[in-house]
């Protein structure tokens, strides 16, 4: 900072009034039991307190990932607002440094301490302006409820001639040429840039402006599989409320859900459509077509800047979930989708699916930086899904036939009215669903089966052929612009009458295909591969998860992993974050809020008769009698509602078939009305009221079905489950292979025996199995007064190396570290449950 002579006058005048009298942002004053607890709106148990410190902790001294495992009832939703939000208040109060860089040397140090000061008030004064603001529209909102706003559509003329002949199937002319970016189209966006740069530098560089609004420079993020589990965040921060680093002012907690256009669209022609591509395709047209959408936000138009500014201010005046941003937006007429991205600077929390977090080009579509950000992946026992999902995709044998019968079609009717460009690029991708074809009828002709597992490279695909000539960029570019996918869709639903019951044309997955293909990468396999119908599949797969969670680590804050169930670690650790040195992840597992008397776990390796249990592929299939009299006289001592978990659909049918033959079914019903998971059937309402007539029943469901996760069989609804097995999924599925192999090869690049490989191979297989069994036997306790029993069935449950997998919580509460039988558990069971 350098102050002119002219101006030292008046500002000299000014210092003596601002040390005296400027409040000091050094600290926020609260008392000592509040920021103990931090802030927390209830008096937390000492699992909570533990949980939260260990979470302020991973924020507060460098570390770069977190991964946090908190039993489902303990609080982890409160536990990860306040102590991140108690850290962020603070830094925001205490770690103000303003014009650091604009200091001269040539000056006192009591003469730029008063300068930064003066700027420290200004803003101050500014940020109370806003909080006072928010304020009075917060009692409006109060007084007068969001209005719906009608909009007033131009009555549309008749269809014109070219609509009435199929026009609107037909994409515009192509022309590569133009399509491609051009050098200089690059250069001049690069020379637009670094004058846009120099703008700003020429404009002071470092200095906010007179007029902006005050913004959060560090963010928390909190990202969770599903906009509902999100809905829960902000109920949560709707109920909390934590010191101000504003002086003398309240300060509003300022939330902002992010989602996509299917979410927030408001516009009624565009948000009927189903599937989010389509819904950005038309989004996207509209913005270009003459009347465009009435609602989007339109550049130097100050009726849309106002609406827009209004639209983040009501999303200030509390926390809001996405549906309610929906409502904001229609109540004003404005998008919600492209004025939320207004709202970004100004935000403390950010909540949002982990496609919108995951993904480095939404995020710079959203303006989201993730520079110096507190990220929180909630659900986290979901994120190796979600990324492999992600960067993942399967072409089976059907899906090219039908593109193949797709394209034929159209061309036969619009042939002659298409431009040279498109014909070519159509005729182009026929060509290349003919090779694939081909080369999957050859393959599977040699093996004589679908050889599930073999690797394939392009080159294999296009051998003899002149396919290796196909240029995969350039035809994804073209369906990418033409938007020819939606076209030929559309115009086969008007042929045939009936509307694409899948989320996207047929098209998206051949292009997703053909880019997986231009891109080959160490990280990701293709091969052979049966779907679920048993139809042959070519499959690209995600092997290393790593480098999608890279960028987000290497920029944010800090990383912070948590779930009910984050169990076993290591696949954390070793797989996807690998290139974090150790001593920068923080590891914490709390215990569960309930006490030790309130929850036994049995593992159990010979049933009732003495038989020995072990539900391994070879010898499963002659457990049928002995389970049956193990579950029959479990259920005699177990009151109210008990879950038995079974490894897959086809065992679970394979046991009521053979229980139903030999009597054991009927007898099991005689003791508790029995409920049947089905893979399409809602059998959730059905054992709820069966309990509530009956006072107990037995639901036999699927590991990895739909009542294995995110369901809450709280108090009565299990009072016990039982866990059939050691869940493994099919070693010899494609999948599997694939992993098997990059895991195996990965170990020996880094210096690993072929034996140790091996064993990384084997831990990884077993880690699936266990987070199944941990997110499954997690679905009992619920809260602090509920009480369950867990019963392990399977004697390898009685092993150092299966319990070491075990969530913490459930091993902490072992009846023995051996396995054990049946009887001895019944009398376990008598004792527990004579006690409550």
């Amino acid at each position: 900072m350098v102050i002119r002579k002219p101006e030292m006058k008046l500002f000299m005048a000014q210092v003596w009034t601002l040390n005296s009298t400027i409040p000091s942002l050094m600290s926020v004053k609260n008392t000592e039991n509040d920021e103990a607890t931090f802030y927390h709106p209830y008096v937390p148990y000492k699992v909570q307190l533990e949980l939260m410190n260990a979470i302020y902790d991973a924020v507060d001294k460098g570390y770069k990932v977190g991964l946090f495992e908190s039993p489902t009832g303990t609080g982890k939703t409160l536990s990860l607002i306040c102590s991140t939000m108690t850290w962020l208040r603070k830094n925001k109060a205490t770690g103000s440094k303003v014009l650091k860089n604009e200091d001269s040397d040539d000056e006192p140090e009591w003469i730029k301490e008063a300068y930064r000061n003066k700027v420290l008030v200004k803003r101050d004064l500014k940020l109370k302006e806003y909080e006072n603001h928010l304020e009075k529209l917060k009692l409006e909102q109060a007084q007068m409820p969001l209005l719906e706003v009608k909009i007033h559509k131009k009555p549309r003329g008749h269809q014109n001639s070219a609509e009435n002949d199929n026009s609107r199937y037909i994409p515009e002319d192509y022309d590569e040429a133009l399509a491609k970016p051009k050098v200089a189209d690059k250069l001049r966006a690069v020379n637009d840039d670094v004058k846009a740069l120099m703008s700003a530098l020429d404009t002071g560089r470092a200095r906010e402006s007179e007029d902006s609004d005050p913004s959060n420079p560090i963010k928390i993020l909190i990202s969770s599989r599903t906009h509902s589990q999100l809905s829960q965040f902000s109920g949560q921060l709707r109920i909390t409320k934590f010191p101000s680093s504003i002086h003398g002012s309240e300060e509003h907690l300022k939330c902002l859900p992010l989602g996509s256009r299917k979410q927030l669209c408001i516009n009624k022609r565009v948000s009927k459509l189903t599937g989010n591509d389509a819904i950005t395709e038309s989004c996207l047209d509209l913005q270009k077509a003459e009347n465009g959408c009435p609602h989007y936000p339109k550049l130097n138009d100050i009726n849309s800047d106002i609406l827009v500014k209004r639209f983040r201010d009501l999303t200030y005046t509390k926390a809001h979930d996405i549906e309610d941003l929906h409502d904001i937006g229609a109540s004003l007429g404005i998008c919600p989708y492209y004025s939320s991205r207004s709202a970004v600077n100004m935000a403390e929390v950010i909540t949002l699916p982990y496609q919108l977090l995951l993904q480095e080009s939404t995020r710079d579509a959203l303006s989201l930086r993730v520079k110096d950000a507190i990220v929180v992946i909630d659900e986290a026992h979901n994120l190796f899904d979600t990324i492999t999902s992600m960067n993942s995709c399967c072409l089976s044998y059907k899906n090219i036939s039908d593109a193949k019968g797709c394209l034929k079609l159209y061309l036969g009717k619009f042939q002659a009215r298409l431009n040279a460009g498109n014909r070519i690029n159509l005729a182009r991708l026929l060509k290349f669903l003919n090779l694939l074809s081909d080369f999957i009828v050859r393959t599977v002709k040699s093996h004589k089966k679908i050889p599930i597992g073999l690797k394939v490279t392009a080159a294999d695909i296009f051998e003899g052929t002149t396919g290796d000539a196909i240029n995969f960029n350039s035809l994804v570019r073209y369906v990418s612009k033409t938007k020819i996918a939606y076209k030929i869709d559309s115009y086969l639903e008007e042929v045939s009458g009936s509307k694409n019951t899948s989320h996207q044309p047929l098209l998206f997955g051949v292009t997703q295909f053909m880019t997986s293909m231009s891109n080959p990468s160490k990280s990701g396999k293709m091969f052979f591969d049966k779907t679920p119908t048993g139809d042959v599949c070519l499959k690209y797969l995600l092997l290393d998860p790593s480098e999608a969670m890279r960028d987000l680590v290497d920029q944010a804050r800090c990383v912070l992993l948590a779930g009910g169930t984050m169990e076993p670690v290591e696949e954390f650790t070793d797989i996807l974050f690998p290139y974090v040195p150790k001593e920068k992840i923080m590891k914490f597992s709390c215990d569960h809020i309930i006490s030790s008397d309130k929850l036994s776990v049995f593992p159990i390796g010979s049933g009732i008769n003495g038989g020995s249990l072990e539900f391994s592929f070879e010898k499963r299939n002659s457990m049928a009698g002995e389970l049956g009299e193990t579950v029959i006289s479990l259920i005699e001592h177990i009151p109210g509602g008990v879950v038995a978990f079974f490894p897959s659909y086809a065992y679970l049918d394979q046991i009521v078939s053979q229980w139903e033959n030999s009597g054991s079914l009927s007898r099991i019903t005689h003791i508790k009305p029995v409920v049947k998971e089905e893979s399409s059937e809602d059998a959730l309402a059905k054992y709820t009221a069966l309990i509530h007539k009956h006072g107990g029943a037995l639901l036999l469901a699927v590991v990895g079905g739909r009542l294995s996760e995110g369901i809450n069989f709280s108090d009565n609804l299990a009072r016990g489950v039982i866990m059939v097995g050691l869940p493994f999924p099919n070693a010899f599925s494609g999948e599997l292979l694939a992993k098997k192999e990059f895991i195996e090869q990965r170990a020996v690049e880094t210096g690993k025996s072929k034996f140790e490989a091996a064993q990384s191979a084997r831990n990884y297989y077993e880690n699936i199995c266990m987070k199944a069994v941990n997110q499954s036997v997690g679905r009992s306790i619920r809260h602090m007064g509920d009480y369950a029993c867990i019963y392990l069935l399977d004697q390898r449950y009685g092993t150092d190396r299966i319990q070491g997998k075990l969530s913490r919580w459930i091993c902490n509460r072992l009846e023995s570290t051996k396995p054990m039988d049946a009887r001895t558990a019944i009398k376990g069971t008598k004792d527990f449950f004579s006690s409550k």
